[in-house]
């Protein structure tokens, strides 16, 4: 009897760590929803003048939590998107008549602050062309 006892506790505990890491497994990364101000910065090798800064505001939610300027592109899919502690990756992936682009990025939350960095390759009409976009941002406010 103290077997199936110790048996049935041990599977208790098995599973309430199962429940736990899993639950922090699926759980987003570490910043607060409302009104957020980003400013990114934009190099490009070979590029003779440098890409000013640029800055954009979004209201980010737990659902969204990818930074991005207005304007839906049809041709791009989001393809991967995942969290890993208050970093949140992903892969974006834009096909046209003119050619392919791949974008791959992170961002690390902390609160009501944010660092991250995309890639950009891109292959249009023969084209090939690389960017590296780095970029900070702060919550403003709740969202308008």
């Amino acid at each position: 009897m103290a077997t199936f006892r110790s048996a049935r506790f041990l599977l208790l505990i098995l599973s309430a760590l199962l429940l736990i890491t899993a639950s922090q497994a699926w759980a987003g990364p570490d910043f607060n929803e409302g009104e957020w101000s980003f400013t990114s910065q934009t190099e490009m090798p070979g590029m003779a003048m440098s890409v000013p800064p640029m800055t954009f505001r979004q209201c980010m939610t737990g659902d969204d939590a990818v930074p991005q300027q207005e304007g839906n592109n049809p041709e791009c899919k989001m393809i991967e998107q995942r969290t890993s502690g208050n970093t949140l990756h992903w892969k974006v992936r834009c096909d046209s008549e003119y050619g392919r682009t791949d974008i791959k990025g992170s961002v690390t939350y902390s609160g009501d602050s944010m660092t991250g960095t995309t890639y950009m390759t891109s292959n249009q009409g023969g084209h090939a062309m690389t960017m590296t976009t780095r970029m900070q941002g702060k919550r403003t406010g709740p969202c308008r």
